[in-house]
């Protein structure tokens, strides 16, 4: 039964795999023969099982006819102990029409009267007198018999106070009797009756399927593929294929209409509520799909306006026109299009040329800048260096002693001759950042040594404004690859500017490996000023320190945070700040791990 049913499984698989590339004529064809073979067979089985209940129900009758018969008519001979009378009577019911087995059974199964004297002695081979026995009530079935099919009624004999006296009372039943009618005949005729209700049907649907494929052929699938063969015509860019569904309306003819001047007038290709502003009871009709409202009215399209393959059709073709003034409007549009392009690209051109020398003329500019910038340095950096060595020498008593009010003085001179030697060389490093002429030591450096370095060299600073110095390492920390100069430079500038805008408290530098992959994480965060919302965005940007106002308390012209960023940068990293006004801020900036 599981091999009949996955072999019922894959045959439908198979079936409708093939349904998908056949044509929709031989879908519909299959479709409805199939539809038909399966409500043809519905019916002849059904007919079938209702006319084999049907005489399983009179055999029935007729056995339990035959079964009561028996009992009534060997009662009195076995309560006289006329044993071989009752073998007599049950001999006698052998010249009844199909009576195959009548056979009298004790309780273990063995017959005991039959009307086939030679079954007497052996066990009965019937499920059904078993089956009785063992229930002790009545069982009724088909089952084989010598070969044969028999319909089988078993029935318990009760023992009843009559039979007391020879039996005793203990015993519920003394045995079965078994009443076999041959099932062939009725099979038979069964199978005879369905074999000639297959023919009519078949017969029935061969020409059922014959006029109903004609039909279905005219009406549905001759009308589809036209429709098909068109919208495949439309789809190739043919905007001038035309369909014939084989209805051609004169609708100026059927209402006898003589507006010769008439959109509609011996257009025969297109329904007239298709087309536009046709005449309708002496009126312009307006513009589809809006003028269907009134068609509808129009005895034309009632009568004419055919099924909805048709009416597809028919609107496919509209569609079709419509494309086509589409088409040609957009022709017309193209052309100006086309035209108002290349004059466009001609002044493009011109004003990339112009672009160009503008570009040209820029870079120039920024390299005399870069020039400029490169040999002002100098220019200033030399009388500089002079100015900060012999101050040196004086603050040091070198050429003799000088007064206090003198000590002041150089003391200003040189204070303010290194912050401006520092102003000079943060421009001069911008202006190689820019330029891209910073040259990079690439190694692995250690960044808890660079930062400890760092701390030492700003001691000073940290201990004037007695803030506390944290530093925080992972033990996963690896060595960064990077310019260690470099880094010791955005960690300087970084750590200052957290010295400067921290008035009292902390500051903490730590070194992680980031959470992107194959980089370390530097942070410098503090417990100053912090830096409004409003200011974040700007923060890297050149010359543009947090306070603009002449009498701010911080100096710095706002270059150290874009050289920071600028050499970050280059290095491969990313730098960015989080901070809170009021609260403190923290800068982080990231570095690349050596790969392998």
């Amino acid at each position: 039964m599981e091999k009949i049913k996955n072999n019922l499984i894959s045959f439908l698989r198979r079936l409708s795999t093939a349904m998908l590339f056949r044509s929709l004529r031989t879908k519909i064809i299959l479709g409805v023969s199939l539809i038909l073979v399966l409500v043809i067979g519905a019916f002849t089985y059904y007919n079938t099982v209702t006319r084999i209940r049907f005489h399983l129900k009179k055999q029935e009758e007729r056995a339990f006819d035959i079964s009561d018969t028996v009992m009534k008519g060997i009662e009195y001979p076995m309560l006289d102990g006329e044993m071989d009378y009752v073998q007599a009577i049950l001999q006698r019911l052998g010249m009844l029409e199909g009576l195959e087995v009548v056979n009298l059974c004790d309780l273990i199964g063995t017959i005991r009267y039959s009307r086939n004297p030679a079954n007497i002695g052996k066990v009965s081979e019937s499920g059904i007198t078993m089956n009785a026995l063992r229930n002790k009530a009545l069982v009724k079935g088909l089952e084989l018999h010598r070969g044969r099919k028999v319909f089988s009624h078993a029935i318990p004999i009760h023992n009843e106070k009559s039979c007391f006296k020879c039996h005793g009372g203990k015993k519920d039943i003394l045995g079965v009797l078994t009443v076999g009618i041959d099932w062939g005949p009725i099979e038979e005729r069964i199978a005879a009756l369905r074999n000639r209700e297959i023919t009519v049907a078949v017969i029935s649907l061969v020409i059922i399927a014959f006029f109903l494929i004609r039909w279905l052929s005219k009406y549905i699938t001759q009308p589809i593929l036209k429709v098909t063969e068109f919208a495949d015509e439309v789809s190739r860019g043919r905007l001038n294929a035309r369909l014939d569904l084989g209805k051609k309306v004169k609708c100026w003819e059927i209402e006898r209409c003589d507006k010769i001047d008439c959109p509609a007038h011996k257009e025969t290709d297109v329904m007239c509520w298709y087309i536009d502003s046709t005449y309708h009871r002496g009126e312009s009709s307006g513009k589809f799909p809006e003028k269907l409202e009134g068609c509808r009215k129009c005895t034309v399209y009632k009568t004419h306006v055919g099924d909805e393959i048709v009416r597809l059709g028919n609107s496919l073709v509209h569609m079709l026109n419509n494309m086509r003034e589409m088409y040609e409007k957009i022709s017309s549009f193209s052309k100006d299009l086309e035209l108002q392009v290349a004059k466009r690209t001609e002044e493009l051109e011109q004003k990339t040329k112009e672009l160009e020398q503008a570009n040209i003329e820029l870079k120039k500019l920024d390299e005399l800048r870069s020039t400029f910038l490169a040999n002002m340095s100098h220019e200033l950096r030399t009388p500089l260096n002079s100015i900060i060595g012999y101050t040196d020498l004086l603050l040091d008593r070198v050429d003799g002693d000088i007064t206090e009010e003198q000590d002041k003085s150089l003391t200003k001179v040189h204070n303010n001759a290194k912050n401006l030697l520092t102003l000079i060389n943060d421009i001069l490093d911008m202006s190689r950042i820019e330029s891209g002429k910073v040259e990079l030591d690439l190694r692995e450096v250690d960044l808890q040594d660079i930062i400890q370095k760092a701390v030492y060299s700003l001691e000073p600073l940290i201990n004037k404004k007695r803030l506390i110095i944290d530093t925080d390492f992972d033990e996963r920390l690896p060595l960064a690859y990077a310019d260690p100069d470099r880094v010791r430079q955005v960690v300087t500038n970084l750590l200052h500017n957290a010295i400067k805008f921290t008035s009292e408290g902390r500051i903490t530098l730590s070194a992680r490996p980031s959470q992107a992959p194959k980089f370390v994480e530097v942070c410098i965060s503090d417990t100053g000023m912090g830096i409004k919302e409003e200011d974040l965005n700007n923060l890297f940007d050149m010359f543009r320190p947090l306070d603009l106002s002449a009498t701010r308390p911080y100096g710095g012209v706002g270059l150290g945070l874009s050289i920071c960023k600028g050499l970050v940068e280059m290095q491969g990293g990313n730098i960015w700040v989080e901070s809170k006004y009021e609260e403190g801020s923290k800068f982080y900036f990231t570095l690349p791990v050596k790969e392998g």
